[in-house]
């Protein structure tokens, strides 16, 4: 039928794509189902391919990119609250603190996220 079916061995509720060379094909181009990741290539789209080799990825969520915002956000508090304690000292109990202050760490923490 000109289609062509592979599994890929990750969680199906996980799966976000397929990139052929690259690029994030539309879902319309295939069929994905469950029994880990069952996905077919619909012929109308291989049709549209070059003859030779492709490089095929499945796609599922970068698990490492999480994992780096899990342990570096809270890094960024850590100076940033030295900031707001430095900012502090030698104050009465009922100072307010200036108004640059929750911009400022705001911003430093879009920088430093990004």
């Amino acid at each position: 039928d000109g289609t062509l079916t592979f599994r890929a061995n990750g969680d199906f509720s996980k799966f976000t794509g397929v990139k052929i060379d690259g690029t994030l094909i539309d879902p319309k181009n295939y069929t994905a189902v469950s029994g880990s990741t069952v996905i077919t290539l619909k012929a109308d789209y291989l049709n549209t391919l070059s003859v030779g080799t492709h490089k095929l990825t499945v796609v599922y969520p970068n698990i490492n990119r999480i994992l780096w915002y899990c342990y570096y956000i809270p890094m960024l508090f850590v100076p940033l609250f030295s900031i707001f304690v430095s900012a502090s000292i030698g104050k009465p109990e009922n100072s307010r603190m200036s108004k640059w202050l929750i911009p400022a760490t705001i911003l430093t923490f879009i920088i430093f996220s990004a």
